[in-house]
């Protein structure tokens, strides 16, 4: 699956695209920016192997994007185990992931599949705004 990334916090907005492919085994991603390589990870349901270039911030972080992917992504029974410390809530193309009953997090869906269209993810907690744009794969 090919995705565009914006990653929007307050004062900075950055994007770039990535190549993501997903099997029972396995998760890998490479994200690219300007056609560089900048971030790459490997996850086999056990350990994460994360790469990303010396100029990426070091607060974007292998394990903070798996996290969002399984969030975004995920059939809903698998993320609700990977939250378990969070109310989960599904509502139509909606979910509200709340901590001690205040939102932390918001994911948006514009169709269905989820993982297909635009999905919007707000991050409360944390302050920023993640948008995946799936990027057509027919001709």
């Amino acid at each position: 699956m090919q995705q565009h990334l914006r990653i929007e916090r307050p004062g900075r907005s950055d994007e770039l695209d990535a190549a993501l492919e997903v099997d029972a085994e396995r998760l890998d991603m490479v994200g690219l920016a300007l056609g560089q390589r900048i971030l790459a990870l490997h996850y086999d349901g056990y350990s994460l192997q994360s790469w990303r270039h010396p100029l990426v911030p070091e607060q974007l972080r292998g394990e903070d994007v798996l996290e969002d992917l399984q969030l975004t992504l995920w059939p809903s029974r698998l993320s609700k185990k990977l939250c378990g410390w969070l109310e989960y809530r599904e509502n139509g193309r909606r979910r509200t992931l709340r901590l001690l009953d205040q939102p932390v997090m918001v994911i948006d869906y514009s169709g269905e599949p989820r993982w297909s269209g635009k999905i919007e993810l707000t991050n409360l907690r944390y302050q920023y705004r993640l948008t995946i744009q799936s990027v057509s794969s027919s001709p």
